[in-house]
């Protein structure tokens, strides 16, 4: 349920919440058809919406430093909170960057956004490839963590 609030005030713009929680219902409704459809998904939509989030968000951020003139990125842990927000946030942009992408087919965003939450569930999508790139990053440059200034 937190996610879904969350969610909620991330898809609001210019204050207009009422618009927003249509669109969240519209999503939620569309979700919970597919997920009936898909026999390995098949859970309520605040369950599905959990574990997308959870397979999504980034344990490891990136911090930039400069160490002998050079700038470097420093892996380092994020809270959960957010990585919660951050996963929320990359979900929403692979969606619209789906809807920008698929302009021409005349689906709605709801339809995106249900179908990126069914591929983060299922560890699929631009936002889970977005966290496994950060991740790949983070583990290469882990050598840099000695070096850093304290």
């Amino acid at each position: 349920m937190q996610y879904a609030n969350k969610l909620l005030h991330l898809l609001m713009k210019d204050g207009k919440k009422t618009k927003a929680h249509s669109l969240l219902q519209k999503t939620f409704q569309r979700l919970n058809v597919e997920s009936k459809k898909n026999t390995q998904l098949d859970q309520p939509t605040f369950l599905l919406l959990e574990e997308a989030v959870s397979n999504v968000k980034p344990f490891f951020g990136l911090q930039k430093s400069r160490l002998g003139g050079v700038t470097i990125q420093l892996p380092v842990t994020l809270p959960e909170a957010r990585q919660n927000n951050i996963a929320l946030r990359w979900i929403l942009q692979a969606a619209r960057k789906n809807q920008k992408a698929n302009a021409k087919k005349g689906a709605s965003f709801d339809f995106f956004l249900s179908q990126e939450i069914l591929n983060a569930a299922q560890r699929q999508g631009e936002a889970f490839k977005k966290r496994n790139e950060l991740h790949k990053i983070a583990e290469s440059n882990r050598g840099f963590l000695r070096r850093r200034s304290r």
